[in-house]
């Protein structure tokens, strides 16, 4: 890649302060962040907005460390620098983000002070709510009532009170289980509970939000804690087995298994029901040298797409190193890279994936690849994005801390 192409593909680029006043123009906001827009002279942007920003179903991911913010085409991976820091979606079209000189101790101490709107392309300031002053989900959804209490016996589930601003405990788990992971949807709130704080949950308990009053459980071990929601169901796996209950009903429909010729699987946390259910395994070269990658599993037909399957970054090759009993010597070892961890867009369409060294156990780069196998790109030979993937790519969370464009609400 040239330094032209390089250079034509990235626009650094910084929010100026010498923009006068504009009208504020209404901004949809979901309900459960509570954003209020407000007048004021809020600094605006000094660069025309990508051709590939423009339409509202394309996909973006957007990356948000030190203080700027990275979108980037999936398609293309053309990538545009903003000065926003903190930033990330809260709907399709809009992106909230902090000043740049607010600083935190943790997450949850942030204040969003303005939005960026991508459809008309200008950022106005916006009052927060008491709401904002809560965690973020791990799937980067905003719960900002709900809070599972993990340094305490018994991981109490504590709820935010609005009316007295305080956090209150809504329930300790029953006797001899422990609250383990939680998810909250249509007023009721999916906890797993477990014998082990720090095991596998065997209990799905749902509660209702208002009543506290416990409505049904469904009794089956939950792979990795992991509940997610997706099309007006909770997803989650048991035995390799993905299954739903309905937020409604509350009744459970289990799919199809992953096939047994997938070594040791890990289910991911990334799920787009019904078509999609990802998940990791290991094919092995040899006794101790494999290579791990990532399929998606259709939950109704039991079909298996495994879009890094022919990769060669991932394909074993024999390298020579000196041999530690004698460096004199040289000796030959399998050398093996392996998907580490991924984040899979709200569509289903396209995959993003870090993968790592096996012999080394270092970090070795970070791509982009549609889940046909097309549209392959390695964001690492992109100048100046390498400083920014690597940093969160080796912190080893699953999803990566990549945060899609949510889908257009229709």
């Amino acid at each position: 890649m040239t330094h032209q192409r390089i250079f034509s593909a990235i626009l650094i680029l910084f929010i100026t302060s010498c923009v006068p006043r504009t009208e504020i123009t209404p901004v949809i906001i979901p309900t459960n962040t509570d954003f209020a827009i407000v007048p004021s002279s809020t600094p605006g942007l000094s660069v025309a907005q990508p051709k590939w920003m423009k339409s509202r179903d394309s996909n973006i991911l957007l990356l948000s460390y030190s203080g700027v913010a990275l979108f980037i085409d999936p398609k293309t991976a053309d990538i545009l620098f903003l000065s926003l820091p903190n930033a990330f979606w809260i709907d399709n079209n809009h992106v909230v983000f902090s000043s740049t000189n607010q600083i935190y101790r943790h997450p949850s101490e942030r204040i969003y002070q303005y939005v960026f709107d991508l459809a008309d392309w200008k950022i106005t300031e916006i009052n927060p709510s008491l709401d904002q002053n809560s965690d973020m989900g791990i799937d980067g959804n905003y719960y900002p009532n709900i809070w599972l209490d993990r340094q305490v016996a018994y991981t109490p589930l504590k709820v935010y009170n609005n009316l007295l601003q305080k956090w209150e405990v809504f329930l300790y788990p029953p006797q001899g289980l422990y609250n383990l992971y939680e998810i909250d949807r249509d007023n009721k709130i999916f906890v797993v509970q477990g014998g082990d704080p720090y095991g596998s949950g065997h209990v799905i308990a749902v509660y209702d939000y208002e009543t506290k009053q416990m409505l049904k459980t469904f009794v089956g071990n939950v792979e990795m804690n992991i509940l997610q929601y997706s099309e007006g169901k909770v997803v989650y796996v048991t035995e390799n087995v993905p299954c739903t209950i309905d937020i409604q009903t509350l009744e459970r429909d289990c799919g199809l298994p992953i096939p047994k010729k997938y070594e040791n699987v890990a289910i991911g946390r990334t799920l787009v029901y019904p078509e999609i259910i990802p998940f990791t395994y290991e094919e092995y070269v040899e006794k101790y040298a494999y290579t791990r990658k990532m399929c998606l599993l259709s939950f109704f037909t039991g079909k298996v797409t495994c879009p890094t399957e022919d990769l060669q970054i991932l394909k074993p090759v024999i390298s020579t190193i000196k041999d530690w009993k004698d460096p004199s010597k040289q000796m030959e070892i399998i050398q093996s890279k392996s998907v580490s961890s991924y984040s899979i867009s709200p569509d289903g369409k396209y995959v993003v994936f870090c993968y790592v060294d096996n012999y080394y156990a270092r970090y070795e780069g970070t791509a982009i690849i549609g889940v046909d196998g097309g549209d392959f790109h390695i964001l690492d030979e992109v100048e100046f994005v390498p400083d920014f993937i690597s940093n969160i790519c080796s912190s080893g969370t699953v999803p990566i801390d990549f945060k899609w464009r949510p889908l257009l609400q229709k």
